[in-house]
């Protein structure tokens, strides 16, 4: 029987020097793999359309990138919606984070997308 895993096995999610949380590879990985599935667009007209897969929730972006989203043809698992896969464009080390630039939004405009949780604020 087959498990679903949000995730390869030879990928970890962990803290992230660049923001919250990262999208870490366990082992050395070539050029021009595809990690599976990052983002999928329902196709619904109003609202959040698009909707982040676990591997596509936790990479972080990156100018210098080591991975790219390359859109899905339809061989691919989610014929009837678009979405795209989580590419590497140059090989990354055990160890790495693993990080593309953000082309859904404009990045600049979004540097706080959520408010902040002052955790020292009323606990004793």
């Amino acid at each position: 029987m087959v498990l679903y895993r949000p995730l390869l096995p030879e990928l970890v999610i962990k803290e992230s020097k660049i923001d919250g949380m990262g999208l870490f590879t366990k082992v050395n990985i070539e050029s021009g793999i595809d990690l599976g599935p990052s983002h999928i667009d329902t196709g619904v007209k109003e609202g959040n359309t698009i909707i982040r897969t676990p591997l596509g929730g936790f990479y972080n972006h990156s100018d210098t990138p080591n991975c790219e989203r390359v859109v899905c043809n339809n061989e691919c698992v989610y014929k009837n919606f678009q979405h795209w896969h989580l590419h590497t464009i140059k090989a990354i080390g055990a160890g790495e984070e693993l990080t593309a630039t953000y082309t859904l939004y404009d990045v600049s405009e979004h540097e706080e997308p959520y408010s902040t949780f002052n955790t020292d604020e009323g606990i004793e």
